[in-house]
């Protein structure tokens, strides 16, 4: 199988790429910015360039797309960076006959729910940010692949990718690095038929998302962040997507 990644240098990416290695795996890595070495291929691509994008997406049977900015930013970068690359990359993929795209949405597409109001993927979206506006825009490009093309998609709500949680917020919204490559994993050997949403989350007891249908990746978290609780500082959140939520928040979070 060959998976072309994109995004590969960042903090999810980097793992992602050294995780999802398998003999039968032919891993293609790409970003905007220079990539480290590594096993197989990789890319310098501007996904903003449709042609660039054509041919990095070329003969792949997966996408994994996680290229983007992860944060609150001027819109005009998250246009480019969030919207017209992802847009590029469905269009692409279609074209080259790609099977499945799995692609990094985000937990802030629901962050102005209250923290203890449980969600599961077809809660309506309440994003917290232009940056969680981009993120459903990526999603309904999925539906509209796979429902009108036959593009196998998987939305994964990411949570907060982290080695540990850094405080209170991220005991329930942690996703640990070891669940993270068995997530991604799953899904990739278990694409759906259509398109699929999933939240991205470790197995936190403090968890506020229920997802019955992660049971049908096979996706059994091993992770929990309340190991963790003495470990981060008490801070206090009116909404699940914290800092996010706040009024003149314009970045810097993480």
């Amino acid at each position: 199988m060959r998976i072309v990644i994109t995004g590969a240098a960042g903090r999810l990416g980097s793992v992602l790429s050294d995780g999802l290695q398998r003999p039968d795996r032919d891993i293609v890595r790409s970003d905007l910015t220079a990539l480290p070495a590594g096993r197989g291929e990789a890319h310098r691509v501007d996904l903003t360039s449709y042609e660039d994008v054509t041919g990095l997406v070329a003969g792949a049977d997966a996408v994994v797309h996680l290229a983007g900015i992860p944060d609150e930013a001027p819109f005009g970068d998250l246009m480019a960076a969030n919207i017209w690359a992802t847009r590029n990359v469905f269009e692409a993929a279609r074209q080259a006959k790609v099977r499945h795209v799995v692609y990094a949405s985000s937990a802030h597409v629901v962050g102005m729910y209250r923290p203890g109001e449980e969600l599961g993927p077809a809660t309506p979206p309440a994003p917290d940010s232009m940056y969680a506006v981009t993120k459903l825009f990526g999603e309904n490009v999925a539906h509209l692949y796979a429902q009108k093309h036959g593009l196998a998609a998987t939305c994964l709500r990411i949570g907060s990718f982290r080695p540990t949680p850094e405080n209170a917020r991220q005991l329930a919204t942690w996703l640990s690095p070891a669940d993270a490559v068995q997530l991604f994993d799953r899904c990739l050997d278990n694409p759906p038929q259509g398109m699929r949403v999933l939240y991205g989350v470790s197995a936190n007891r403090r968890s506020w998302w229920v997802d019955d249908a992660i049971d049908s990746v096979g996706y059994a978290a091993a992770d929990d962040a309340e190991l963790f609780a003495a470990d981060v500082d008490v801070d206090e959140f009116e909404f699940q997507g914290g800092p996010f939520a706040q009024r003149g928040y314009r970045g810097g979070a993480g």
